[in-house]
């Protein structure tokens, strides 16, 4: 039995009940929302001067075109909920975020809820290299005032194997310019990571930033330094400092990191007892930051950090991170951070 191109004919073939040409394919057009199903769960919880909290939830329809992000997130002093729509389809794309946060202490101008809108276009993208354009408008909930909009060019060139701990190498630079009231922030972020020798890993980050900002806390002016590491606004132009006490603004600051990180392959698997070790990674990393208020401040900072890669029950991965931090203008001597997290 053959269909020939010349007639189309469709010949009744004997194994089928019912002639091919009378059947009718069920088919429907794709409807991207309706096809997003839930495909990762991930909870974190931290623990040191600050116990945090925070659940992941990411739904992506089967063509990875849409992405529906919900993200929970406690402490001591903020409750909030967020969530973020992302459409990937075109070439220029999009993503939606809007946030309710509920924090112990507000100021005088905050508001409760937030968002931000993020047009972005992939100018090239393939497997190791992408180079992406993005242009964001937010609206802040810690000032009601505060409706910044950033432009930032980023390129990313990274070469990954698949069971290895982190990257083999990457490079990536971001420069972004950020317009917040009469304020003008421009600056750079670049990272780069090799591996030396026998997974042992060199890694360097560059942070820029300057503007012409008066920095005010109550007014959020200026650039923002942070000490909890979970940036729940997205804000690339904050700028991260564990060991600190709480955090800040600056006009201007430069931040300069050199970390060195080893891969253990130190296992050990139990037949009874629910944890399991099977990796560990170990770094030392040292900060020095140049800041910018109404004079010059030097911070340095150092930090060792253990990574384990756990099995619990023999089935659930859960890596721990376990940090030690010391910064010469924290009010403690040092700072201990453990995090723990899992994917379902």
């Amino acid at each position: 039995d053959i269909v020939t191109l010349d007639n189309i004919n469709l010949i009744k073939n004997p194994i089928f009940s019912k002639n091919l040409e009378n059947t009718i394919l069920n088919s429907k057009p794709y409807n991207e929302l309706a096809q997003l199903a839930l495909s990762s769960v991930y909870p974190s919880f931290s623990f040191g001067s600050n116990s945090i909290f925070s659940l992941k939830s990411d739904f992506n329809d089967p063509l990875q075109f849409n992405n529906l992000n919900i993200f929970l997130y406690n402490d001591s002093s903020n409750d909030l909920v967020s969530s973020t729509y992302t459409n990937s389809r075109y070439s220029l794309n999009y993503y939606l975020n809007l946030y309710y946060i509920n924090k112990t202490n507000p100021n005088i101008n905050s508001r409760k809820y937030g968002g931000n809108f993020v047009l972005f276009t992939n100018i090239l993208k393939n497997s190791n290299q992408t180079i992406d354009i993005y242009l964001k408008q937010s609206f802040d909930n810690a000032n009601k005032y505060k409706h910044p909009t950033t432009i930032s060019f980023k390129h990313t060139y990274n070469i990954s194997y698949p069971v290895a701990y982190t990257n083999h190498f990457l490079s990536d630079i971001q420069i972004l310019a950020k317009k917040d009231r009469n304020n003008n922030i421009y600056g750079l972020k670049y990272k780069i990571q090799k591996h030396l020798y026998n997974e042992l890993y060199i890694n360097a980050n560059i942070n820029y930033f300057k503007s012409n900002a008066n920095t005010s806390l109550n007014e959020q002016r200026g650039i923002k330094v942070l000490e909890n590491s979970i940036n729940t606004i997205g804000d690339d132009t904050n700028i991260l400092m564990e060991g600190y006490d709480g955090d800040f603004y600056v006009k201007d600051i430069e931040k300069y990191s050199l970390q060195l990180i080893k891969t253990l392959n130190f296992s050990h698997y139990f037949s009874s007892f629910p944890i399991s070790l099977r990796r560990e990674q170990l770094s030392i990393k040292y900060n020095y930051f140049k800041l910018h208020t109404y004079k010059d401040f030097i911070i340095k900072e150092k930090e060792l950090n253990l990574q384990l890669d756990t099995l619990w029950f023999h089935k659930l991965p859960i890596p721990i991170n376990i940090k030690y931090i010391t910064n010469d203008h924290s009010k403690d001597d040092y700072k201990i951070k453990v995090l723990l997290a899992a994917t379902f």
